[in-house]
């Protein structure tokens, strides 16, 4: 009889913990601590349980999966890890508790205020049941499990203000942010930034960049639903979160190397990473290629499929990696957390509007970015802040986003919104375009832009004096008119972003 116990962690909260500081060297280091946490925490917990123990933590290497063949050989055996979340399989139970005591230990006093969650099924001959099981039990634990959080501050203490904990020391620090500068490598965090930076000055500008892969949870989900046999289920789930994190990490060290290089001789960088696990993946990015660093990232990774097997072709009709992205420009010592918080807010955007059943087809989705230049903290809330700055008297809409990134594996469908205000590749075009002084001198495009918020009958007039002098808006059946038929504004987000593209910047020398 079979006695094994299979268990699923998570540990609670990884994202506010990393983003909870104002400090980039404090998110630096916050990313550095939650880095592979459980797998680290797993090794120590054995190391201190019991070296007699048989385990076998490695489930792939630098070339391959290695083949599960469900042998039960080991006391502890890692089975795969993906989406945050680690499996592992243990031959008793007294085992499993014993460890994951141990390991709720070390990840507390490692981070301070981070949670281990733990799910866990005795082994069962249907692999599907135990993970379904699993799935649900997890959620339910953290529904109903209370958030224990370290010893508040006393009523004399003085607290930190972006965790809330007491402050330990001359700095105004936690215990938690002293923990994550700890882990911080060293470099300096004002050299990072100045070596980001298009130019150094109060009018900085960069890039905080998200990225979030679409539908991922479906797709593996759909590709296990029917596996009972356990050996045939762990070498999928081997594959799929192997192939996840090959791709992803591909294809971001490419985009990376690849805009890394415009600035080389300069003596600079463009991209720096923040995190990246599986298809989640944030960088701060120097602001002129920001938008141009998501498109080239969109195509690299649609090359590649979820199930993707060595020597097969990838089945990017079914299974094809798709991403929606969200762009917060903010200025250079603009307090970080407020600066991702817009752009998780801005990936949500774009996977609203991804999701919509007349933008998608079936259950494949395109590629979207959104962006937002990040003005005072508030922006933080995107509904308001666009429904407030965006929209003018009449009701007409000044922006248009998120826009389509096309992709040559996308169906024909998904490819028609390339047709539409919502295509990056026309939005690019019409940047271009109102950057060249030959088209419009720049002193007219900062009109333009200010009187598009007035409406469009002021617009009429402004157009009018425009082509007065020999002055033309982008080419298209009516010269005069600045709205489609819906009221939304055609060229308001290019003139936006006129400053925010290597290629205008190009334009207007």
């Amino acid at each position: 009889m079979d006695d094994s116990y299979l268990a699923l962690y998570d540990v609670r909260g990884i994202q506010n913990y990393i983003y909870r500081t104002a400090k980039l060297a404090d998110v630096i280091g916050a990313s550095v601590l939650v880095e592979n946490i459980i797998l680290e925490a797993l090794k120590y917990s054995i190391a201190v349980l019991d070296t007699s123990l048989d385990y076998c933590l490695d489930w792939y290497d630098s070339k391959d999966v290695f083949e599960y063949k469900d042998m039960n050989q080991y006391d502890i055996e890692v089975l795969f890890i993906g989406g945050g979340n680690a499996y592992v399989l243990f031959k008793t139970k007294d085992t499993m508790r014993e460890i994951n005591k141990i390991m709720s230990r070390y990840i507390r006093e490692k981070t301070y205020s981070l949670e281990l969650v733990c799910a866990f099924v005795k082994k069962s001959e249907h692999y599907s049941k135990d993970y379904v099981s699993l799935i649900q039990q997890l959620n339910e634990v953290k529904a109903q499990i209370t958030n224990v959080k370290p010893i508040g501050a006393l009523p004399i203490m003085e607290v930190e203000i972006m965790t809330g904990y007491p402050i330990i020391n001359q700095r105004q620090e936690s215990t938690e942010t002293v923990s994550k500068r700890k882990a911080k490598p060293e470099e300096d965090e004002t050299k990072i930034l100045d070596n980001l930076v298009t130019q150094k000055g109060e009018d900085s500008l960069l890039a905080i960049v998200h990225i979030d892969g679409n539908n991922m949870g479906q797709r593996i989900v759909r590709l296990i639903a029917d596996i009972e046999d356990y050996g045939t289920a762990i070498n999928t789930m081997r594959r799929l979160s192997y192939n996840i994190n090959k791709y992803y990490q591909y294809a971001f060290n490419q985009t990376k190397e690849y805009f890394d290089a415009k600035r080389s001789k300069e003596g600079k960088k463009t991209i720096r990473p923040i995190i990246v696990a599986g298809d989640d993946i944030t960088y701060i990015c120097n602001d002129l290629y920001a938008l141009d660093s998501v498109e080239y990232f969109c195509q690299l990774i649609a090359n590649h499929a979820i199930n993707e097997q060595p020597g097969q072709a990838p089945d990017l009709e079914q299974y094809g990696f798709s991403v929606c992205a969200g762009v917060a420009f903010v200025g250079s010592h603009f307090p970080f957390s407020v600066g991702y918080n817009v752009a998780e807010s801005l990936v949500k955007s774009a996977k609203e509007f991804a999701k919509k059943k007349e933008n998608k087809d079936g259950e494949r989705i395109g590629n979207y970015v959104d962006y937002q230049i990040v003005k005072n903290i508030h922006c933080s809330d995107l509904k308001t802040t666009r429904l407030r700055e965006y929209v003018t008297p009449l009701g007409e809409n000044l922006i248009n986003r998120p826009y389509y990134i096309k992709v040559e594996s996308d169906t024909e469908k998904l490819k028609s919104m390339d047709q539409t205000i919502h295509s990056y590749r026309q939005l690019r075009s019409n940047v271009e375009y109102f950057a060249n002084n030959e088209h419009i001198p720049k002193s007219f495009v900062k009109e333009i832009r200010n009187t598009y918020s007035l409406g469009s009958h002021y617009m009429r007039e402004l157009v009018a004096f425009l082509e007065s002098r020999q002055y033309q808006m982008p080419e298209q059946k009516d010269h005069m008119e600045m709205y489609d038929q819906n009221k939304n504004a055609l060229y308001y987000d290019a003139i936006e972003l006129v400053d925010l593209f290597a290629l205008a910047k190009k334009g207007s020398d």
